[in-house]
C-alpha cells in the first residue's frame, strides 16, 4: 500500500500468497485499505490515496475477494477537496469540543470505555502485538487500529504453516468482527453517509459498511467449519 502508516500497531508479515490463500490476502489487503483511509491526511500523498489511490487498488483486488460486495462495484472517485485536511479536523478531531463523528469505539455503543480498551488490548497482545498509547498515538478502539488488526490476521492466516494454526486465525477474525467492528462501524458509515454526504469519506461510506456486513457473514459461516476440521 502507498499511503501513509504512521498510527499501525501491527509488524509486516512476510505473505507468501498461493492459489489457496490468494483470497484471504485480498481480504487483508482491503482491510489495510480501510484503515489506512483514515489517517489525518497531512501529507499530499494521503490526500491523493484518499481522492483517487485507494479506490484504484479496491478495483484490483474486489475481484480476487471470495464474495461480491455490490458497493465495491458502483463506488465512484470521490469528490476533489482541496482542503481535505480541514474536512477531516470538522468530522473527526475533538481537541476543541466534541467531534461531528467519533472514530473511536466506545463512543458509538454507550459501554465503558475501559471494558471495550481491556478486550481489544487482550486480542492484540494475544496475537503479540504490544499496543502503547504514547507509541501508537491513538485509543485502542480508533478505527484504523481495528482494521489494521484485522488486516493483520487475515495475514497471519495466509502465512500459517500449519491447520491448526490457519483454524486459530480464522476463529479470532470471527470473534473480534462480531464483538468490534461490526457493532459499530455500520453506524459510523450510516453517520457518515448522513452528515458528511458530500465529502470524501461520506462517498466511502457505504463501500466500508458493506464490507464490515459481508465480512462478518462470511466468517460467521467459515467459523464452524473451522473448527470441525
Amino acid at each position: 500500500m502507498n499511503a501513509p502508516t504512521d498510527a499501525t500497531i501491527a509488524p509486516a508479515v512476510h505473505v507468501p500468497v498461493s492459489e489457496r490463500t490468494r483470497a484471504v490476502a485480498a481480504r487483508s489487503q482491503v482491510y489495510q485499505l480501510f484503515g489506512q483511509l483514515f489517517i489525518y491526511p497531512r501529507a499530499a500523498g494521503q490526500q491523493q490515496f484518499v481522492h483517487a489511490g485507494a479506490l484504484e487498488q479496491l478495483r484490483r483486488v474486489r475481484a480476487l475477494l471470495p464474495y461480491r460486495v455490490d458497493a465495491f462495484h458502483t463506488l465512484q472517485a470521490p469528490p476533489p477537496d482541496p482542503d481535505l485536511p480541514v474536512t477531516y479536523t470538522r468530522l473527526f478531531d475533538n481537541c476543541t469540543g466534541r467531534s461531528l463523528m467519533s472514530l473511536n469505539e466506545k463512543d458509538h455503543l454507550g459501554e465503558p470505555a475501559q471494558s471495550i480498551w481491556e478486550d481489544l488490548i487482550r486480542f492484540y497482545e494475544h496475537f503479540g502485538i504490544r499496543y502503547e498509547l504514547g507509541v501508537n498515538k491513538e485509543w485502542p478502539d480508533w478505527i484504523g487500529i481495528e482494521l489494521e488488526f484485522m488486516h493483520y490476521l487475515a495475514a497471519l492466516e495466509v502465512a500459517a504453516t500449519s491447520e491448526a494454526d490457519a483454524r486459530n486465525f480464522i476463529a479470532a477474525q470471527a470473534d473480534f468482527i462480531d464483538r468490534h467492528l461490526a457493532r459499530w462501524v455500520p453506524r459510523l458509515c450510516e453517520a457518515l453517509q448522513k452528515k458528511a454526504a458530500n465529502t470524501a469519506y461520506g462517498a466511502w461510506a457505504e463501500a466500508l459498511g458493506a464490507f464490515v456486513q459481508a465480512e462478518q457473514q462470511f466468517n460467521r459461516h467459515r467459523r464452524p467449519l473451522a473448527q470441525a476440521a
